[in-house]
């Protein structure tokens, strides 16, 4: 087989037939070399992931290369963006390696895909997923929010991503913002006690952050309307909600 590869680097019969004797052998960086090779020579996009996949996890369980195997990764999804197994073991590398920003990066590209072939609900929650992960892991507050505008872009009433676009703008101190995603999650509705602390949140952002004792009244009169009797603070701090009014 190395005779035939050496007469003709692309003959793809011959870097398979390597590829199964260096695998037999347990020679893993020889077998990895041929799946790269494999890839790199042969026409079908999806056999052109799957060797790729092959190949970076001989990298990460046989040669302790998790950089290779990263690349490897990377380049069966260029291959096929929505490759399933290629996706998981990315993200279970950079999971393990802690690359919130690495990671973030990844879930933005498969929300990109899956966009590209119109499954919006999809993508809208990859977007999302994307900035769930970027302010704890990787400090990054703006693109968080980024990510949220872009889900709320194709799909305005994801109410996850309105609910979190309301939590970072808030913790911005951006009140104005996250007043405006309130809002707009209350109007879609869901479950009435989630329903009623959303009323509470908005009603204190209105009253006791932006002022606006016109607009606090209707979103705490909503709360008190549901029954809620109390109001939870972040800092654990619970109060009447009958007295956030005064």
């Amino acid at each position: 087989y190395r005779r035939a590869i050496t007469i003709e680097p692309k003959l793809l019969p011959a870097i398979q037939g390597a590829r199964r004797v260096a695998l037999r052998q347990q020679l893993f960086a020889d077998a990895r070399q041929y799946f790269q090779a494999e890839a790199e020579t042969t026409r079908d996009q999806r056999s052109v992931a799957e060797c790729f996949v092959n190949a970076g996890k001989l990298a990460a369980e046989k040669l302790n290369d998790l950089d290779g195997a990263a690349a490897d990764f990377r380049q069966a999804l260029d291959a096929d963006s929505l490759h399933e197994e290629a996706s998981k073991c990315l993200e279970e590398l950079l999971t393990k390696r802690s690359s919130g920003g690495d990671l973030a990066d990844l879930r933005t590209r498969r929300a990109e895909a899956k966009l590209a072939k119109k499954e919006i609900a999809a993508a809208a929650d990859d977007f999302v997923g994307a900035a769930r992960i970027l302010p704890a892991e990787a400090n990054d507050r703006e693109k968080a929010i980024a990510r949220l505008d872009r889900a709320l872009s194709i799909l305005p009433t994801h109410g996850p991503a309105l609910e979190l676009k309301a939590q970072l703008s808030y913790d911005a101190k951006d009140y104005a913002s996250a007043a405006a995603a309130y809002g707009l999650r209350v109007q879609q509705g869901g479950d009435a006690k989630e329903i009623s602390a959303l009323h509470l949140r908005l009603g204190e952002l209105y009253h006791d952050q932006l002022s606006d004792l016109t607009r606090a009244p209707a979103p705490l009169q909503s709360t008190l309307a549901a029954g809620s009797a109390f109001f939870f603070e972040d800092a654990g701090e619970v109060r009447p909600a009958h007295l956030i009014t005064a």
